[in-house]
């Protein structure tokens, strides 16, 4: 029978995820999530955060230094990029989450020493000359008044900092998903792999997409 994620779920699965690939060797740092209520709404966060309105504006390059400096991340991946998840529910309904992968902006240090960090296979596929880093972002919002149909989704994915870029994904995406999906993309090859176990785990609210996204390109959940 499929959990059902609520804030205290949502904070076992990421401890539960974050434990897991620091076996894998691959993170250089690490911080655990936290719970808070306020005003009947239960935030599941890192205890240090960035809010989206101070960052909308700066570019890539400080964007990435405000988070890393002000250790906003979830998880450190030892070619500098950064995993970022905060949820927010009401009861046992989600309200709100922003999932975000942001590679480092200079892989400079790491192409020029891969041996500190990686083995070569490793190293040369995820750090390569060939590699141009591409931040990404998760978001879902069921407030009422927020989605447009295709326009802005209630749940998509935005590539870069393109502000009208929104991917309609079919609904809320939980902690395991979307790390499986970031260690897949970015952490695995033929020599390789790093396996992340998926839970069952569902969100109560289901598919959120409206019929005329799913007409056009989407992203699918399993």
């Amino acid at each position: 029978m499929p959990t059902e994620l609520d804030s205290r779920e949502i904070v076992r699965e990421i401890n539960r995820l974050t434990t897991d690939l620091v076996a894998t060797g691959l993170l250089d740092d690490q911080n655990w999530p936290t719970a808070k209520t306020h005003q009947g709404i239960d935030y599941v966060s890192v205890p240090t955060s960035v809010g989206s309105a101070v960052l909308k504006y700066k570019s890539y390059a400080n964007l990435y230094s405000e988070v890393r400096e002000g250790r906003a991340f979830n998880l450190l991946f030892l070619d500098g990029a950064m995993l970022q998840m905060d949820y927010e529910f009401r009861g046992s309904n989600i309200v709100r989450h922003r999932l975000s992968f942001f590679p480092s902006p200079d892989l400079l240090e790491y192409q020029t020493a891969p041996d500190t960090y990686f083995n070569e296979q490793l190293f040369s596929d995820i750090v390569g000359p060939q590699v141009h880093p591409v931040a990404l972002r998760l978001d879902f919002d069921a407030r009422e008044g927020v989605s447009q149909n295709i326009l802005h989704p209630t749940s998509h994915m935005t590539l870069g900092q393109y502000s009208n870029c929104r991917i309609p994904i079919t609904g809320p995406v939980s902690p395991g998903v979307f790390l499986d999906f970031i260690v897949r993309s970015f952490y695995w090859t033929p020599s390789v792999t790093t396996p992340v176990i998926i839970s069952d785990s569902v969100f109560a609210s289901g598919a959120t997409i409206t019929e005329d996204e799913r007409r056009v390109l989407h992203i699918a959940l399993p």
